[in-house]
C-alpha cells in the first residue's frame, strides 16, 4: 500500500518550513525600507542639484526677478499729476547751446506706487501720485528787440505736389498759422501751370503764402536763388521783412516764439547768418562743416541785400555745386567778404539737421535743445514701430500738440523720479529702469539709431542701447544688466492754454499707460 501523503501536500501546497512567512514579511520591508532611503537619497540629491543650478543661473541671471517685479509694475496703469512751479529761463544754469542740460529731480514715484498696487497675477490696475515740478512759462515772452510773426518770411524750395501735401496735413500751418507768418515756395519751371492750384490750396488752409515758378530747372539753383525770389517778391508788395526763414519742405518748427528770440539776440541790419551743420561724420567728411539747409537757414535782411547784389558772382562760381544748401552757403560767404564758408554762419545747435538714420528715439531723449526738427518722414523714426501702427503723421501731431501747449523750453525737458528709475521726456516718453539711472548716463546719448559705419554720429558722447524688458537676450552692443521699459506719447488730451492744463497719455509695448495731468495753479 502506497503511503499517503500528508492533507496540505495533497492539496498542491508547497512545502514552507516552519517561520518561513515571518521571514519573507521581513526581507519585505527591509526591501521598501531600501528603496525609500534610495528614492530619498535620489530626491535630496536632485533637489541640491536643482538648488545649484538654479543659484548659478540667477548669478548669472541677477536681473530675473527685478523684471518681474517692474513687470508687475508695468502691469499697473499709472497716473500722475503734476504741478508746475514756472521759473524764469535763465534761472537753471543752461542756455540754448548746451547740449546735456541738468536733469531735476523729482519728489515723485510711478514704480512705487504701482509696485505697491496688489496686482500678483498681472491683472489691470491703476496707482496714482501727484508731484510739483520746476517749468519755465510755457509762452516764451521773445524780448524787446525780437522781430514779430509778420516781419520774417518762410521760404522753401519744392515741387506742386510736396506743397499741397505738406499745406494740407497740418505740417506747414503748424508754424505758419496762429499767429500767421508768410510764407514763399519756389516751384520748378514744369510746375508753372499748377502755381494757381498751389496758391488756392494755401488759401483754403489760411496760409498766407506765395507760390512762384523758378525758371531754373536744377534744385541746387532754385536754392541758390530762393534768398533773392523770395525778400524780392514780398519789396515789390511793399513789405520788408527783418529776416529770412529757410527750411525743407520737411522742416518743423517747433515753437514760432523760440525763434523769435533767438532771432531776437541779433541785428538784422548787420549780416547775420545763422544755421548749422550735419550730425553726422561722413556728412561732414565729405562735404565739410557747412550749413544743412534741414535744420533751417536764417539770414537777415541786411545779409539778404547783399547776398542779392552778389548772386550772379554766386551763379557763374557754382553752377554745379551738389547741394543746394552749400550754394547758399558758398554765395552767403561770398556776401560777407569771408573765404572759409564754415566762418560765415553763427552755428546755433538747436537747428536739427536731424541726420539720424534709424531708431531716434536716444537722440530725442537726450535733452537737447529743439528749435527744428528735419528727415522724421524719411531717415528717422521718431517711435519705435508699435506705436501707431507705425504712423508717422499720427505721432508727429502728437509731438505737435505737446510742443504747442508745453512751449520749446518745457518741450523735451528732462526729469528724474523714483530715484532715478524713471525718467520722464516731457511731451515725448517716460521710460523705467531695472537700476537708477546716473547722472554721467544721463549726460550722454542712448544709441540707439544704426550702428552702420555711414550712420555714425558727430558727438562721442553716447553710451551703448539698453535693452527692452521682455525683448529677448542682450546682443553684444548691449552690455550690463540695465534694463527698460519705454512708454511714448499716445495722445494730448483736454488741453486750455489759458488755465494752462492738459493730460498727456503714454503707452509702452504691452498696452498699458501712464497718464500725467499738467495742473498749474494752486494745488
Amino acid at each position: 500500500m502506497a503511503p499517503q501523503l500528508p492533507t496540505y501536500l495533497s492539496q498542491g501546497h508547497s512545502y514552507q518550513p516552519l517561520g518561513s512567512h515571518h521571514h519573507d514579511a521581513s526581507s519585505s520591508k527591509s526591501q521598501q525600507s531600501r528603496r525609500r532611503l534610495a528614492l530619498r537619497f535620489v530626491v535630496a540629491v536632485s533637489l541640491l542639484a536643482v538648488a545649484f543650478s538654479t543659484s548659478a543661473w540667477y548669478r548669472s541671471h541677477p536681473t530675473f526677478f527685478e523684471e518681474y517685479r517692474i513687470a508687475k509694475s508695468l502691469s499697473v496703469d499709472a497716473h500722475l499729476t503734476l504741478h508746475p512751479t514756472i521759473m524764469p529761463f535763465n534761472q537753471e544754469s543752461t542756455a540754448s547751446s548746451q547740449a546735456s542740460p541738468p536733469v531735476p529731480q523729482l519728489e515723485a514715484s510711478i514704480l512705487g506706487v504701482a509696485e505697491s498696487t496688489p496686482n500678483y497675477f498681472l491683472w489691470k490696475a491703476t496707482a496714482s501720485s501727484a508731484a510739483s515740478i520746476p517749468a519755465y512759462p510755457r509762452v516764451i515772452q521773445p524780448g524787446p528787440g525780437a522781430p514779430t510773426t509778420d516781419q520774417i518770411l518762410f521760404a522753401m524750395a519744392t515741387n506742386a505736389d510736396r506743397a499741397i501735401s505738406q499745406a494740407r496735413w497740418w505740417l506747414w500751418p503748424s508754424f505758419l498759422s496762429n499767429p500767421s507768418s508768410p510764407c514763399f515756395v519756389l516751384l520748378p519751371p514744369e510746375d508753372a501751370h499748377r502755381v494757381k492750384e498751389v496758391v488756392a490750396e494755401f488759401k483754403k488752409q489760411g496760409l498766407d503764402c506765395i507760390a512762384v515758378a523758378s525758371k531754373e530747372k536744377r534744385y541746387q539753383l532754385r536754392v541758390l536763388s530762393l534768398p533773392s525770389e523770395a525778400m524780392q517778391a514780398y519789396r515789390d508788395r511793399g513789405k520788408d521783412m527783418r529776416w529770412l526763414v529757410m527750411g525743407d519742405d520737411d522742416t518743423l518748427w517747433l515753437d514760432k516764439n523760440g525763434l523769435l528770440r533767438l532771432l531776437g539776440q541779433h541785428d538784422d541790419q548787420e549780416m547775420k547768418f545763422i544755421a548749422s551743420t550735419s550730425e553726422r561724420i561722413t556728412s561732414i567728411g565729405a562735404f565739410g562743416k557747412m550749413t544743412f539747409g534741414g535744420g533751417g537757414l536764417l539770414l537777415s535782411s541786411g545779409l539778404v541785400s547783399k547776398y542779392i547784389e552778389v548772386l550772379d558772382e554766386c551763379f557763374r562760381r557754382w553752377p554745379t555745386t551738389f547741394g543746394g544748401d552749400e550754394a547758399v552757403n558758398n554765395c552767403a560767404a561770398l556776401a560777407q567778404g569771408i573765404d572759409n564758408r564754415e566762418l560765415a554762419y553763427i552755428n546755433e545747435p538747436s537747428l536739427h539737421q536731424f541726420d539720424v538714420y534709424g531708431l531716434a528715439t536716444g537722440f530725442l531723449e537726450a535733452g537737447l535743445p529743439m528749435t527744428t526738427l528735419h528727415h522724421f518722414f524719411s531717415w528717422s523714426k521718431i517711435m519705435p514701430e508699435w506705436m501707431h501702427r507705425n504712423d508717422d503723421y499720427v505721432m508727429l501731431r502728437n509731438i505737435i500738440d505737446a510742443a504747442h501747449f508745453f512751449g520749446q523750453d518745457n518741450m523735451f525737458k528732462r526729469y528724474s523720479l523714483d530715484g532715478g528709475r524713471t525718467i520722464l521726456v516731457n511731451g515725448y516718453s517716460i521710460t523705467t529702469y531695472l537700476e537708477p539711472m546716473t547722472s554721467h548716463e544721463l549726460s550722454r546719448i542712448e544709441w540707439t539709431w544704426s550702428h552702420a559705419d555711414d550712420a555714425r554720429l558727430v558727438t562721442e558722447e553716447v553710451r551703448p542701447p539698453i535693452r527692452v524688458i521682455g525683448h529677448g537676450a542682450a546682443p553684444e552692443d548691449q552690455p550690463g544688466t540695465q534694463r527698460k521699459s519705454p512708454y511714448y506719447l499716445q495722445a494730448v488730451k483736454n488741453v486750455d492754454k489759458i488755465k494752462g492744463r492738459a493730460t498727456f497719455v503714454y503707452r509702452n509695448e504691452r498696452g498699458r499707460e501712464i497718464t500725467i495731468d499738467w495742473v498749474e495753479g494752486r494745488r
